[in-house]
C-alpha cells in the first residue's frame, strides 16, 4: 500500500537547495547510512567520526559539507548542513499511506455528513453533522471531524486528529 519514489540526482539537488557535483541524470531510489547504502543510494555525511565510511560507500551520492567534496568516492551534494539536508531528503522519500477506500464499520458518520467518492474513513474515527470529506481523503482512525468541517480533495489526517467545529482545509493537506 505504499509508492515507491525515484529522483534523478539534478532533482534532488533542486529541491534539497544543494550543489550537485557529478551526473544530474543519477537515478536515486532510496536512502541509507554509509555503510548500508548500496547503488541507488543517498546517504549523508555528517559526523566527522564516520568519515572513515565515506571512502568504502557504496551509496550513489553522498550529502557533505564543502570540505568533504575532494575525498567523497561517488556523486556529491553539497549543503552547509548535511544531516538537516538529509533529514529533508527522508520526507521526499516517505511512503505514502494509500489505504483502500471505504468506511471502517466501527466509524461514527451523522447521517448529514458528506462524504465524497475514494474515501478511506479509519476505526472510531467520528465525522459530525455537516461535515463535508472531499474526494479521496483518507481520514486515520480515532479522528473527530467537527461539525461543519471541510476538508478538500485528497487530505490525509493521520490517526487521533481533531478538527474542531467550522474548520475548513483546503485540497492536499496533511
Amino acid at each position: 500500500m505504499t509508492h515507491e519514489k525515484t529522483y534523478t540526482l539534478g532533482a534532488l539537488a533542486e529541491l534539497l537547495n544543494a550543489r550537485l557535483v557529478g551526473d544530474p541524470d543519477c537515478i536515486i531510489t532510496g536512502l541509507a547510512s554509509l555503510r548500508e547504502a548500496g547503488p541507488g543510494s543517498l546517504s549523508f555525511l555528517s559526523n566527522p567520526a564516520y568519515f572513515g565510511q565515506l571512502a568504502g560507500t557504496r551509496a550513489s551520492a553522498v550529502i557533505v559539507e564543502e570540505k568533504f567534496v575532494k575525498t567523497c568516492p561517488t556523486h556529491s551534494l553539497v549543503a552547509d548542513q548535511p544531516y538537516v539536508t538529509f533529514a529533508r531528503a527522508t520526507q521526499l522519500f516517505a511512503a505514502a499511506l494509500r489505504p483502500g477506500a471505504g468506511i471502517h464499520p466501527a466509524a461514527i458518520i451523522d447521517d448529514r455528513a458528506r462524504i465524497s467518492t475514494n474515501v478511506s474513513i479509519g476505526p472510531h474515527a467520528v465525522i459530525a453533522a455537516g461535515a463535508e470529506i472531499g474526494a479521496g481523503s483518507i481520514i486515520g482512525a480515532g479522528c473527530v471531524i467537527g461539525e461543519d468541517c471541510r476538508l478538500g480533495n485528497d487530505c490525509c489526517l493521520h490517526a487521533n486528529v481533531t478538527l474542531y467545529h467550522k474548520v475548513w482545509l483546503g485540497d492536499r493537506v496533511e
